[in-house]
């Protein structure tokens, strides 16, 4: 074989390389994806092609962006703006897997015609290809965004199992009445009422499962094993503890001054029972994005 066609085959071999790496650029990136944290985002196209499901934009009202506000339905908003784009990066990198098996595919198809072509498929275009597979490592990147994926499902349905009109309806009498609840020294008034907590615990376990994927996607690296299942132990125990008669007199004795019924006071302070509940419990959520 002449010179000439030992280099048309590593030019060849060379291209469908870079054209992987190209194709894959989901499966390559090391960043988290980038989600709206201001305005409530919503997809336009259809749910049967991923491709076009995964197309989201700003949500309008009267041409103008809907804003995320600390509040239930905000919180709610942000979660599905969370796993809009976590849905779409993990099917990205179940793709690039398919796209990262190309090269050994090349390599093969070389190293049998390596006779007639120098040697170079079986030889160091084998090592170029195969290598950059490994480094990207596409399999354990689209593992890491599917638990990532599975944090933040988990985290919509706990966080969905709190009665929003209860919140809301005790946020409303907190601010009607001015009311500040008091628990030993600290002191909470209307601004970091049960919405605003609600809101503020659902938005730290998102920003914590982002976090814990930059962490993963930087080194494609795994959590300690027993790190992970002593932290898992401690939740088991602080979910329990929130539900302790000491918790329950206490969410009652907030809900004490409120002016409300007999009956919407004993909602109201299972509503505040549950979202006391609700940090372990998110955060026993966001401990899936390491396993």
């Amino acid at each position: 074989q002449s010179d000439t066609g030992v280099e048309k085959m590593k030019n060849v071999l060379m291209l469908a390389s870079a054209a992987t790496l190209l194709g894959g650029c989901a499966t390559t990136s090391f960043a988290p994806p980038s989600v709206n944290l201001t305005n409530v985002m919503e997809t336009r196209g259809s749910n049967r092609s991923i491709g076009q499901s995964c197309k989201s934009f700003e949500k309008l009202a009267d041409n103008k962006p809907v804003p995320i506000k600390e509040s239930v339905d905000g919180a709610r908003s942000l979660i599905n703006n969370f796993i809009l784009l976590y849905r779409c990066r993990a099917h990205s990198a179940a793709n690039g897997r398919q796209i990262f098996e190309i090269p050994s595919f090349l390599t093969a198809v070389g190293t049998i015609t390596a006779t007639a072509f120098g040697a170079i498929a079986g030889g160091s275009a084998a090592s170029i290809l195969n290598g950059s597979r490994n480094y990207y490592d596409p399999k354990g990147k689209a593992d890491i965004f599917d638990s990532s994926l599975d944090a933040l499902i988990c985290i919509k349905m706990e966080a969905v199992g709190i009665d929003g009109f209860s919140i809301k309806k005790i946020q409303g009498e907190a601010e009607k009445n001015i009311l500040k609840f008091e628990t030993g020294e600290n002191r909470f008034g209307v601004d970091v009422g049960p919405e605003t907590q609600y809101f503020d615990l659902v938005s730290s376990s998102l920003l914590s499962v982002e976090r814990i994927l930059a962490q993963r996607l930087s080194a494609v690296g795994v959590f300690d094993p027993a790190g992970v299942v002593a932290e898992i132990k401690q939740l088991s125990d602080d979910i329990e503890q929130a539900s302790s008669p000491a918790a329950v007199a206490d969410a009652q004795n907030k809900a004490q001054p409120l002016a409300l019924s007999t009956a919407e006071k004993a909602t109201a302070a299972r509503t505040l029972l549950e979202i006391n509940a609700l940090k372990p419990k998110l955060q026993s959520c966001v401990v899936r994005a390491k396993l």
